[in-house]
Protein backbone atom coordinates (compact mmCIF):
# COMPACT_ATOMS: atom_id res chain seq x y z
CA UNK A 1 0.00 0.00 0.00
CA UNK A 2 1.23 3.49 -0.78
CA UNK A 3 2.47 5.53 2.19
CA UNK A 4 0.11 8.39 1.31
CA UNK A 5 -2.87 6.03 1.46
CA UNK A 6 -1.74 4.63 4.82
CA UNK A 7 -1.35 8.14 6.22
CA UNK A 8 -4.78 9.13 4.94
CA UNK A 9 -6.55 6.09 6.38
CA UNK A 10 -4.83 6.10 9.76
CA UNK A 11 -4.82 9.83 10.48
CA UNK A 12 -7.01 11.44 13.12
CA UNK A 13 -10.78 11.36 12.52
CA UNK A 14 -10.63 9.21 9.42
CA UNK A 15 -11.78 5.74 8.45
CA UNK A 16 -10.08 3.45 10.97
CA UNK A 17 -10.46 5.68 14.00
CA UNK A 18 -14.11 6.41 13.25
CA UNK A 19 -14.81 2.72 12.64
CA UNK A 20 -13.29 1.86 16.01
CA UNK A 21 -15.36 4.57 17.71
CA UNK A 22 -18.57 3.24 16.16
CA UNK A 23 -17.70 -0.33 17.18
CA UNK A 24 -17.02 0.79 20.76
CA UNK A 25 -20.35 2.60 20.86
CA UNK A 26 -22.21 -0.42 19.46
CA UNK A 27 -20.54 -2.70 22.02
CA UNK A 28 -21.54 -0.31 24.79
CA UNK A 29 -25.17 -0.29 23.63
CA UNK A 30 -25.13 -4.08 23.36
CA UNK A 31 -23.89 -4.52 26.93
CA UNK A 32 -26.42 -2.02 28.30
CA UNK A 33 -29.16 -3.98 26.53
CA UNK A 34 -27.84 -7.23 27.97
CA UNK A 35 -27.69 -5.65 31.43
CA UNK A 36 -31.39 -4.83 31.33
CA UNK A 37 -32.51 -8.08 29.69
CA UNK A 38 -30.43 -10.53 31.73
CA UNK A 39 -32.34 -12.13 34.59
CA UNK A 40 -29.56 -14.24 36.11
CA UNK A 41 -27.79 -11.58 38.14
CA UNK A 42 -24.70 -12.06 40.27
CA UNK A 43 -24.36 -14.01 43.46
CA UNK A 44 -21.43 -12.69 45.42
CA UNK A 45 -20.82 -14.34 48.77
CA UNK A 46 -21.76 -11.21 50.67
CA UNK A 47 -24.50 -9.77 48.50
CA UNK A 48 -26.81 -11.03 45.78
CA UNK A 49 -27.61 -8.71 42.86
CA UNK A 50 -30.57 -9.22 40.52
CA UNK A 51 -28.79 -7.74 37.49
CA UNK A 52 -25.48 -8.83 36.01
CA UNK A 53 -23.09 -6.09 37.05
CA UNK A 54 -20.36 -7.22 34.67
CA UNK A 55 -22.47 -6.24 31.66
CA UNK A 56 -22.81 -2.74 33.08
CA UNK A 57 -19.07 -2.51 33.74
CA UNK A 58 -18.29 -3.62 30.19
CA UNK A 59 -20.78 -1.07 28.84
CA UNK A 60 -19.03 1.68 30.78
CA UNK A 61 -15.62 0.48 29.59
CA UNK A 62 -16.63 0.50 25.92
CA UNK A 63 -18.37 3.86 26.30
CA UNK A 64 -15.16 5.26 27.79
CA UNK A 65 -13.26 3.82 24.80
CA UNK A 66 -15.77 5.49 22.46
CA UNK A 67 -15.26 8.82 24.20
CA UNK A 68 -11.51 8.52 23.94
CA UNK A 69 -11.68 7.73 20.23
CA UNK A 70 -13.63 10.92 19.53
CA UNK A 71 -11.48 12.80 22.07
CA UNK A 72 -14.66 13.55 24.02
CA UNK A 73 -15.68 15.94 21.26
CA UNK A 74 -12.80 18.39 21.72
CA UNK A 75 -12.03 18.58 18.03
CA UNK A 76 -15.66 18.23 16.96
CA UNK A 77 -17.15 21.05 18.99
Amino acid sequence: MAPEMVNTLTSEDHLYENTQAVCNLLASVLFVTLFFKDKRGNDFRIIQIRKNVFFLLLALLFFFGFGEEISWGHRIF
